[in-house]
């Protein structure tokens, strides 16, 4: 990992710890064989969260400024993480081909795994809906957005007609409307 990666991440892990601590300083010691593909942190926690091409997850404890958990979930990348957001839970993509995999739900204070979904395609968007009932991720196909229940990964029947790419998704902190932009249209939906 190059030396500006590695600023870029510790600088976004202080980031993560600025409003959940009040200490001057951070610095985390990444310890990934290979690159870090996604970073991810909750307002509410002083936790860091990393994944990468070595195919763990590890969490950070940003107050004391060392590894909290590290979590050997698969032997090929993991290339996205998402936080529940008030449970110790996460959804991680594994890269097991080119472009396929699945997605893992763990429990990430005891690394056990709650739920593994194949996917044809990498995720180019995933999150958990505000209050942690679904997780949403968009695939680059024609039917693209798609909805997970988060206890155990079981698709919900929400949108029934495909419309095209998404890159994002917005969802009201109701739960009951979503947005999201169609790039090739120009439009959100």
């Amino acid at each position: 990992m190059t030396v500006t990666r590695r600023f870029v991440v510790a600088l976004l892990l202080a980031a993560v710890a600025a409003t959940a601590a009040s200490q001057s300083r951070v610095t985390v010691s990444l310890g990934h064989t290979g690159s870090v593909r996604d970073i991810a942190g909750r307002s509410d926690l002083a936790l860091g969260f990393t994944v990468g091409d070595d195919g763990k997850l590890r969490v950070w404890d940003l107050e004391h400024d060392g590894l909290r958990y590290s979590w050997q979930v698969a032997h090929t990348p993991l290339t996205r993480i998402a936080l529940h957001p008030t449970r110790s839970e996460a959804v991680v993509f594994v890269q097991d081909g080119v472009a396929s995999g699945r997605l893992v739900g763990l429990d990430w204070e005891s690394g056990s795994e709650l739920f593994s979904v194949e996917l044809d395609a990498r995720p180019t968007y995933l999150d958990y809906s505000p209050r942690g009932t679904f997780i949403v991720y968009t695939i680059p196909s024609f039917d693209s957005v798609y909805f997970l229940d988060a206890e155990d990964g079981t698709r919900r029947p929400y949108l029934t007609d495909g419309f095209g790419i998404v890159s994002f998704v917005q969802t009201a902190r109701s739960e009951r409307n979503v947005m999201n932009y169609v790039p090739w249209r120009g439009e959100c939906i």
